[in-house]
């Protein structure tokens, strides 16, 4: 007994089979790029090197561009120093030597020392300005003028009878009380007292005198008991003068 053959039945429908798509190029934005930027990258650089041939070394005008080319060669450059300004071999020694100040060149310059009688020209600051100064005697344990200018206990007060001649052309005013130094005989040093005696008239705080004339007055100070007068120090213009006058006193 046989079977009979299989009945082929066709599908309902067919795959329509068409042509395959096409394959996209992923390199296309890639090769644009390339295509257009490198002309542009050499027509750049062509134009800078054509700037940089043509600039010969003038500033800019007003009419022509100006590029400017970033570098750290400038900031080199200005950094570098010359050998002259930090060699002090180099360096000239007049440019170097501070001035010499006016309280430098107004130094005491000793005058003397002369002896009680004598007398010793003095230069003021002023050139116009001349004085001669004089040492007639030396008052020890002088008096006090009042009770209440007694010397301090353990001290007494010692005056110097001076002499001032304006012997210049102009006004000469000068303090003496500032001017004056007194040195006993171990070197110890003194300055004036403004307490008064009477032996002598002070001269006061300042001595004022015209040219062709003079002032006499006494200088008082205050020392030790013990205190020997030696020596008279002075320098006018409150002590500021350019020389220094000594006496010996004893």
């Amino acid at each position: 007994m046989g079977y009979p053959p299989p009945t082929y039945h066709r599908p309902a429908y067919e795959p329509a089979y068409g042509p395959p798509p096409a394959t996209r190029n992923d390199n296309l934005p890639l090769i644009v790029l390339f295509v257009v930027g490198l002309p542009m990258l050499l027509f750049g650089g062509g134009a800078a090197l054509a700037l940089v041939l043509t600039d010969t070394g003038g500033g800019p005008s007003p009419s022509s561009a100006t590029m400017v080319m970033p570098s750290r060669e400038p900031l080199a450059d200005a950094q570098e120093t010359t050998p002259a300004q930090n060699d002090p071999a180099q360096t000239d020694p007049a440019q170097t030597d501070p001035a010499p100040t006016q309280a430098d060149q107004i130094l005491p310059q000793q005058t003397g020392p002369a002896g009680l009688g004598g007398s010793i020209a003095l230069q003021s600051i002023d050139p116009a300005l001349r004085l001669t100064a004089t040492v007639s005697r030396v008052i020890d344990q002088a008096t006090p003028a009042t009770e209440f200018v007694k010397p301090a206990a353990g001290s007494k007060l010692v005056a110097v009878e001076m002499t001032f001649t304006n012997t210049g052309q102009t006004q000469f005013t000068d303090s003496p009380l500032l001017s004056a130094w007194l040195i006993d005989h171990e070197n110890r040093q003194y300055r004036p007292s403004v307490k008064q005696i009477s032996e002598g008239q002070d001269f006061g705080a300042t001595v004022s005198i015209s040219g062709g004339d003079s002032r006499m007055g006494v200088v008082v100070f205050e020392v030790p008991q013990a205190a020997r007068a030696a020596k008279l120090q002075y320098a006018i213009n409150a002590g500021l003068g350019s020389q220094k006058a000594e006496w010996t006193l004893a």
